[in-house]
């Protein structure tokens, strides 16, 4: 494999040679901070060379289950649903305050 700038490909002439031995080249390219709502944007993502699409959290647990092992476009690999402090930015943004707050730790023990 030759990395040359943004391009991938495979002419290795006047290319530095890198021992590759015990180390693991992945397959692809891995985002690692991806918000994926469509099959659409797995497609974008999978143009570019990204694979695995890792969602740190995910504030619709369907959309991120329908989106899971298609053919030909960037698999998703999902966290959690989201945590956010009450009234914070990122609450006010999805609206999680409404659907899914927990106020006390006890909740979070259940």
């Amino acid at each position: 494999m030759v990395i040359d700038g943004g391009y991938i490909g495979s002419d290795i002439i006047d290319a530095n040679h890198i021992d590759g031995t015990d180390y693991t080249l992945p397959l692809g390219l891995v985002d690692s901070h991806s918000y994926p709502v469509n099959l659409m944007r797995l497609a974008d993502l999978t143009q570019y060379g990204v694979t695995p699409a890792l969602v740190m959290s995910c504030p619709i647990p369907l959309v991120c289950a329908s989106l899971r092992s298609h053919t030909g476009v960037a698999n998703i690999r999902a966290g959690s649903l989201p945590a956010a402090a009450i009234n914070s930015i990122h609450d006010k943004f999805l609206d999680l305050n409404a659907r899914i707050a927990m106020i006390e730790v006890s909740q979070a023990q259940a």
